[in-house]
């Protein structure tokens, strides 16, 4: 088995930032995503 290296960083994105692209790549919208959760 190779090596293992850690990806490499590209972009600086924000918690939510990553969220909102998780979201939209799932195609749920804020109010969705809010019942799913159960956070308002």
């Amino acid at each position: 088995m190779k090596e293992f290296r850690p990806a490499k960083k590209r972009i600086e994105v924000s918690v939510g930032e990553s969220v909102r692209i998780l979201r939209e790549l799932q195609e749920l919208s804020q109010s969705q995503l809010s019942e799913l959760t159960g956070i308002p």
